[in-house]
């Protein structure tokens, strides 16, 4: 008996193979971009699938990382932690599931070891322009602003054409009460993205924290045209006009809310 197909028969085996094993990788790949993917429940689903299978623990590593990520979107801060730190028992060089896992201490008001994880992920990848913000931001939140102002700086050099960062950056400057220096980063924060409603509110906020009322007025207006259900512009413009009467800059118009809004998945 022939141990192996012969001639035709070998040909036609071999390629059913090829095509199931390409259908097979396809199909797989697909699953692996939704579970890298931006809609989060999607990926939450396709990073489920994966994880029930047979993957080594480098794929359950990235699966987990990615999924952690999506679990902290949706606010699931408790799935994602554990999702990160079982992706950091697999793989204790993955920066992103450190870097990822920063993120979600740094929204549980955990500056410490959030601070621990985006230094660690740093140590691992120094040119993710994201971790140098995330750490920035557990900085800021311990009142460091100059350690902030230099990852952000950092982050900047890396990837200069990112409003975020610049945002990022004039929100510590206006922390600091550098307010000038706020201005000229929510600018460029503007000028790289019209439409980024956030910036344009904080750039009013540092406008009024100045004393330039007309100014803050008109960043006001526009943050809200761009965001009308954003109540942030809305009660400043109320504060704004409150205020209007008095002859000293008002440093009351509300600073409301922060933004660590990342959405880097690996």
């Amino acid at each position: 008996m022939l141990r192996f197909p012969s001639g035709l028969a070998l040909l036609i085996a071999g390629t059913a193979f090829a095509a199931l094993t390409s259908g097979a990788q396809a199909a797989s790949a697909r699953l692996w971009d939704t579970c890298k993917g931006k809609d989060v429940h999607a990926a939450i689903s396709a990073c489920d699938q994966i994880l029930s299978g047979k993957e080594n623990p480098e794929d359950q590593a990235i699966a987990l990382t990615n999924r952690g990520r999506a679990y902290h979107a949706i606010g699931q801060s408790e799935r994602a932690l554990a999702d990160l730190t079982r992706a950091i028992e697999l793989n204790a060089n993955r920066a992103a599931a450190f870097s990822n896992r920063s993120d979600v201490y740094y929204s549980k008001g955990d500056y410490d070891r959030a601070l621990a994880d985006a230094t660690r992920a740093i140590e691992l990848d120094p040119t993710d322009a994201y971790t140098f913000i995330r750490r920035s931001g557990a900085y800021d939140g311990k009142g460091d602003y100059d350690r902030a102002i230099a990852d952000e700086t950092r982050a900047i050099a890396l990837e200069p054409e990112v409003a975020l960062f610049f945002n990022a950056r004039g929100m510590t400057y206006a922390d600091k009460g550098d307010y000038d220096r706020a201005i000229a980063d929510f600018t460029r924060a503007i000028e790289l993205a019209p439409s980024f409603a956030y910036a344009l509110y904080r750039h009013g906020v540092a406008y009024s924290k100045a004393g330039k009322r007309d100014l803050a007025r008109a960043d006001f207006e526009k943050a809200r045209q761009l965001n009308p259900d954003d109540k942030r512009a809305k009660t400043a413009l109320a504060e704004i006009e409150r205020t209007e009467t008095s002859p000293q800059p008002s440093s009351s118009v509300p600073d409301l809310g922060d933004l660590q809004d990342l959405d880097k998945l690996d």
